[in-house]
């Protein structure tokens, strides 16, 4: 019978439980010991060491019939949630005075449905049909007296009403029949108002009289707590607020309740936006136009020249490098040398996505620790630092305001080898060393020849179909070295040899 198909559930120590139609057997060491034999009924699945059946369960170690009992998933508090495998469902419960309570309901939470609040010792806490709830914290769970409408407080003292208008008083014995409150007591404060209950009602006050802008708005919809716009420059942080505009030096600065600095200059929303690196401004925009905050003088003053944003700021200036936003618009600017030495600031194009023009360079000549590029936006200069290069300069063969023009050709001309020269269409710039600033050619050589290195034994130039070399003879002549330079180069060949 133990051969029948069946379920099995591991018991631990290398033992087994197996169930069938026809019983529940034991299974270690390689044999059955019989448990419950006899007809059992389906078996749908396991929980915990027992075989869960339609009606219920059977412990897979004793065979005895038993129903799974819950899982704690969670307690926060007074509550409890529990998973229940028969029927399969998760339950909540609530301790309210030792006794548990079904705190489910047809949407959350029972203790979700707030029919009034209180406070108990310090402690915000709401009255649900299941009793007085703490509103913080769960920890919080008392009962309230049967049929309980309405929660108040007289003093320190909880006291809730019946439907019937029966008034109760919570005490060291529980709750005690009462009268109804009637004392006039603070209810609740903080650093602007005042809750207070006075002849039965509830009303808020101005904490200090000198400041009678706290209880002032709609309902508990309070102007100074009201966030109209908020921005930050180097004074510190601005607010406009429903009562006007207030400052601090950080976020706790609004936590009490100061006076308005200025008033509302009539705020719709801020801009809080550098016009150049390092100086942002706080501007208010009006239903009569841009105000600007003077962080200083403490008050709203129309914008100066420069202080314009919205119109023109300056977003980035580093090595000679300037982009500007005009009327939403990015302008970029760069600082470009003339052939009379004048450095000015000259307009490129560059488009989302490309390198900047003087970013592609389409010659380039090196020497004694420099480089020069020559780019589609002029001759480009470049020092050693670090292991890496530095700009240093940008040069021009024209003067302000055209753009310089591409640079094709760059080097020392063979017949010219004591100076570099820098050609862009008939233009052309002349430097007596890389580290010089460039002057127009007096003399422009050409450009297609230039020479790479001179020495005794050779020379190496470069043109447009590539580098060539040539041996220097005794006699002054050069040898021209072969086309390729992929095979050993002549003298590195050895044709023969002889010892002495």
């Amino acid at each position: 019978l133990p051969d029948h198909p069946g379920r099995a559930a591991y018991l631990g120590s290398d033992a087994f439980g197996w169930i069938n139609p026809h019983g529940l057997w034991r299974i270690a060491n390689g044999s059955y010991q019989p448990v419950s034999p006899g007809p059992q009924p389906f078996v749908s699945g396991l929980h915990r060491g027992i075989f869960l059946t339609d009606s219920g369960g059977i412990d897979a170690a004793s065979g005895a019939v038993t129903a799974p009992q819950p899982v704690e998933i969670l307690r926060e508090g007074a509550l409890q949630l529990q998973q229940n495998i028969r029927p399969k469902r998760v339950s909540a419960a609530i301790a309210i005075d030792g006794a548990l309570r079904d705190a489910t309901a047809p949407a959350g939470f029972a203790f979700d449905q707030r029919l009034g609040a209180a406070r108990i010792a310090d402690r915000p806490a709401v009255l649900t049909p299941l009793g007085i709830i703490g509103a913080e914290s769960l920890d919080l769970a008392i009962a309230a007296p049967e049929a309980t409408v309405r929660l108040d407080l007289e003093g320190d003292d909880l006291m809730a009403q019946s439907r019937a208008g029966q008034w109760h008083r919570l005490g060291p014995r529980g709750w005690q029949p009462s009268p109804p409150p009637h004392d006039s007591h603070v209810l609740a404060r903080d650093a602007a108002r005042i809750w207070k209950r006075r002849a039965g009602r509830a009303e808020i006050v101005d904490a200090d009289p000198a400041r009678p802008w706290g209880a002032v708005g709609q309902g508990l919809n309070f102007d100074a707590d009201r966030i109209v716009a908020f921005g930050a420059d180097a004074t510190g942080l601005v607010a406009v607020t429903g009562i006007g505009t207030e400052t601090a030096t950080g976020f706790g600065g609004f936590a009490g309740a100061a006076a308005p600095v200025a008033p509302d200059p009539g705020a719709q929303r801020f801009l809080t936006q550098e016009v150049v690196p390092g100086r942002a401004v706080v501007a208010a925009e009006t239903p009569g136009g841009w105000q600007i905050w003077d962080g200083t003088a403490r008050s709203w003053r129309a914008p100066q020249a420069g202080e314009e944003p919205w119109k023109e700021r300056l977003a980035l200036r580093t090595d000679g490098l300037e982009i500007w936003f005009r009327a939403g618009k990015a302008e970029p600017f760069v600082t470009v040398t003339d052939p009379a030495g004048n450095s000015d600031l000259r307009p490129f194009g560059w488009a989302e996505g490309e390198q900047m023009p003087f970013d592609r360079v389409r010659a380039i000549h090196a020497e004694a620790g420099a480089l020069l590029a020559g780019t589609d936006f002029g001759l480009r200069r470049f020092a050693a630092a670090g292991g890496g290069l530095r700009h240093e300069a940008l040069f021009a063969h024209n003067g302000a305001p055209d753009a310089p023009p591409a640079v094709a050709a760059l080097g020392r001309p063979v017949a010219a080898t004591g100076e570099i020269q820098a050609a862009a269409g008939r233009a052309c710039l002349t430097l007596d060393s890389i580290a010089a600033n460039p002057r127009p050619c007096a003399a422009p050589a050409a450009t297609d020849r230039l020479a790479v290195l001179q020495t005794p034994f050779w020379h190496w130039e470069k043109g447009r179909s590539g580098p060539r070399g040539s041996y220097l003879l005794s006699d002054g002549s050069h040898l021209p070295i072969g086309p390729s330079l992929t095979d050993r180069l002549p003298h590195d060949r050895l044709a023969d040899r002889a010892t002495c």
